[in-house]
C-alpha cells in the first residue's frame, strides 16, 4: 500500500493537470481554500495545520507554478513530481560549489525547465518552484508567490 502511495504522490503537481492538487490534498491532508480565476490563470490555495500552499494553472488547467509559506517547507520530492531529480542534482551542485552552511539562508536554483527559490528560518519558510517554459506568455513570474 505504502508503495502505491508514494507512486501516485511522486506523480502529482507541477508540471501535471490541476486534478492532480486532489493527490496533494490528500497526501498532505489539507484543506482545499478554492480557486481563483485571474484571467490568464488560476490560483487554487491549499491550507494544512504548517503550511499554505498555492499551485498556479493555466486555463488548460496545467500546474506551472507552486509558492508555499508556513512553518516548515512541504515534500519538495511529492510537488515537483517529475521535477524531483532535477531539483536533486541542482542542490547537491549549488551545495558542492557555495560549501553549504547551515542557519539562515536563501536558495535560488535555476535551469530551463526548473526555477526553484527557498529559504527562511524556523517556523518561517517560504518558497516557490515553476516550470519557465510552462508560464503563459502573458504572465509574469512575479505572480507566484
Amino acid at each position: 500500500m505504502m508503495g502505491f502511495l508514494w507512486a501516485t504522490c511522486a506523480n502529482a503537481t507541477l508540471g501535471k493537470n490541476e486534478d492532480s492538487i486532489e493527490v496533494d490534498r490528500t497526501h498532505f491532508h489539507w484543506v482545499n481554500l478554492g480557486k481563483v480565476n485571474q484571467g490568464s490563470y488560476n490560483v487554487i490555495t491549499l491550507k494544512g495545520a504548517a503550511c499554505t500552499l498555492r499551485e498556479y494553472t493555466t486555463p488548460e488547467g496545467v500546474i506551472f507554478g507552486i509558492a508555499w509559506t508556513g512553518y516548515h517547507h512541504p515534500d519538495l520530492e511529492v510537488l515537483l513530481g517529475e521535477y524531483r531529480g532535477q531539483f536533486k542534482s541542482m542542490s547537491e551542485a549549488e551545495s558542492k560549489k557555495s560549501g553549504r552552511k547551515k542557519g539562515k539562508r536563501h536558495r535560488t536554483l535555476h535551469s530551463e525547465q526548473l526555477h526553484v527559490e527557498h529559504g527562511g528560518h524556523m517556523r518561517n519558510y517560504t518558497g516557490k518552484a515553476y516550470d519557465p517554459t510552462l508560464v503563459p506568455k502573458d504572465v509574469k513570474v512575479e505572480v507566484i508567490q
